[in-house]
């Protein structure tokens, strides 16, 4: 019984140990490199300085 368990471990540790690395490649794709396609348009830009200019008078 104890033999059983103790290979069950052993396996599933194995087991992380293989997939751990397979789930940092595929969760390695984030936001971070997406973010500079979108962010900081020039139509942004227009909204931040009439607030700027009504502050500002």
């Amino acid at each position: 019984m104890i033999k059983r368990i103790l290979i069950n471990l052993i396996f599933a540790e194995l087991l992380y140990l293989l997939i751990k690395p397979l789930i940092i490649k595929l969760e390695s794709e984030d936001d971070i490199d997406t973010a500079p396609n979108d962010y900081a348009l020039e139509t942004d830009q227009f909204d931040l300085n009439r607030i700027k200019a009504e502050v500002s008078e």
